[in-house]
């Protein structure tokens, strides 16, 4: 039910057997093997597992792994790359691949990179949910479609927290407000971009505003439709990322010129109107720039870093 091979040749393999029968290795219950297993570091373990048959069995069932990927793509497959460069491919369609097979893989274990692309038949979406549910990950890499969407969804409900969020918008994404909710229900993240949203006016204030809220290092909205923002929205994502009580460094929001113009202006009225002098404008409209069609901001933190 896991298709399992080694992506290096491993060497050693043959000078596990004589262990195996010199120490009876064999003769121990399952639970003694699987603590056997999860103690050793991921080279030994491989050379353990390809020694004999039931080992192989043993070692699939053990969880405690550490991939330098996992990959939901193609048709409702997952492919994980393990850090002893062995590869694992899982048909969420096959009827071995059960729910409790997946928690036993992944149960303890971590990636530091979960890509969502490709498509998830609805019907064995439970079964991802499943392996997911146990697997801890770093960075989310995702190619937005529909069926990425509920994925998104799902992992924002059972997540404190995400690393790193890289969304590209694919142009078969249909469901344009259950988008919307994914995006808005992502919970705390350390950065944030997106991508490729030109011809679609779903990033706007709401959005963004709420994204930066929660983003504690940078948040950046690329090649996004540059009229779905407004200046007023623009505005308001000045004022979080120069709070001093925010985390956030820096924020990079796709924009039309008229609408830099726009923003600018409304900046300034709106710091004259709270009181400010010419110099704190100054230096406020020092803390954005415009260029290659984007706003940029940075907070106060990142130009003292800077300099």
């Amino acid at each position: 039910s896991v298709t399992t091979m080694c992506l290096t040749p491993i060497a050693a393999v043959e000078d596990i057997a004589p262990l195996l029968n010199s120490f009876s290795l064999l003769r121990f219950p399952p639970e003694i093997l699987t603590e056997i297993m999860v103690q050793l570091n991921p080279v030994d373990r491989t050379h353990l597992a390809l020694a004999h048959d039931s080992l192989m069995e043993v070692d699939l069932k053990a969880g405690h792994r550490i991939f330098s990927k996992v990959c939901i793509d193609g048709d409702s497959q997952i492919e994980a790359f393990d850090d002893a460069a062995r590869y694992y491919r899982l048909n969420l369609n096959d009827i071995d691949v059960t729910p409790a097979t997946l928690r036993a893989f992944f149960k303890h274990s971590s990636a530091r990179e979960l890509s969502i692309n490709g498509t998830v038949n609805e019907k064995v979406e439970y079964k991802l949910e499943a392996a997911l549910r146990t697997l801890q990950f770093g960075n989310l890499l995702v190619f937005l479609n529909d069926s990425a969407v509920r994925i998104l969804s799902s992992l924002s409900k059972s997540r404190a927290s995400f690393g790193k969020v890289d969304i590209w918008w694919q142009k078969d994404l249909k469901e344009l407000e259950q988008a919307r909710e994914m995006l808005l229900s992502l919970p705390a993240m350390e950065k944030f971009l997106i991508h490729g949203m030109a011809d679609q006016a779903v990033v706007d204030d709401e959005i963004v505003l709420s994204i930066v809220r929660k983003t504690s290092n940078s948040a950046d909205f690329r090649n996004c439709n540059k009229d779905a923002v407004t200046a007023k929205g623009l505005v308001e994502v000045y004022q979080m990322v120069a709070n001093s009580s925010s985390s956030i460094n820096e924020v990079h929001c796709d924009a039309s010129t008229t609408k830099e113009r726009q923003f600018l202006y409304l900046l300034a009225f709106t710091l004259k109107q709270s009181g400010a002098d010419r110099a704190t404008i100054a230096k406020a409209v020092e803390r954005t720039n415009y260029e290659y069609g984007a706003i940029h901001m940075h907070s106060t933190r990142k130009i003292r870093d800077s300099n």
